[in-house]
């Protein structure tokens, strides 16, 4: 439903329609990611970094593998790699508070990862951030989480994000 459309509601209206905007926004993201990577977007800009904010993480190994399943059916012809080859190589996604996405951590890779806090919504953890990712991921996910940042040697800070993440793209010719 638009925004406009939306905010001209009222009352118990309003809000059935922003229970149904905010419960599932992230099932749309898979016609969004099917669009880059079935464009050719990512295999044309190898160094291209996405990231999705806000995203959650529970779906991204449905999408992938359903990508990766009409890839090896009917559209090899479209790209050099799979659908996950392309997600993995050059995007990321947050997750807040995920429990399917926790149990699925080795399906996604955590390298794949970053937590958010969504300050500062509403429904954000700041200022217990902490709180949420404890709650959102088993011992198991947490230590994997926690082994990659150590590896890493550091656990990023918004300033860093950028660096880190894009890597030489940043404020570069994203073509290959």
């Amino acid at each position: 439903m638009p925004a406009s459309v939306r905010e001209s509601l009222t009352g118990d209206l309003r809000r059935k329609a922003q229970f149904t905007s905010v419960a599932g926004f992230q099932m749309n993201l898979i016609n969004i990611i099917a669009a880059v990577i079935g464009a050719g977007v990512l295999e044309r800009y190898p160094n291209l970094r996405i990231g999705l904010g806000e995203s959650g993480i529970g779906w991204l190994p449905y999408a992938l593998d359903r990508m990766d399943f009409e890839y090896e059916d009917r559209f090899r012809d479209l790209m050099k790699l799979k659908p996950s080859e392309y997600w993995r190589r050059q995007c990321r996604a947050t997750f807040q508070f995920d429990r399917i996405g926790a149990k699925l951590v080795d399906d996604i890779g955590v390298e794949m990862l970053m937590w958010g806090s969504d300050y500062a919504h509403p429904d954000g953890a700041w200022p217990e951030s902490s709180k949420p990712s404890r709650s959102s991921s088993r011992p198991a996910g947490r230590r994997r989480a926690q082994d990659h940042l150590r590896e890493r040697g550091q656990i990023l800070r918004p300033h860093q994000l950028k660096r880190s993440f894009l890597g030489q793209s940043a404020g570069s010719n994203l073509a290959a």
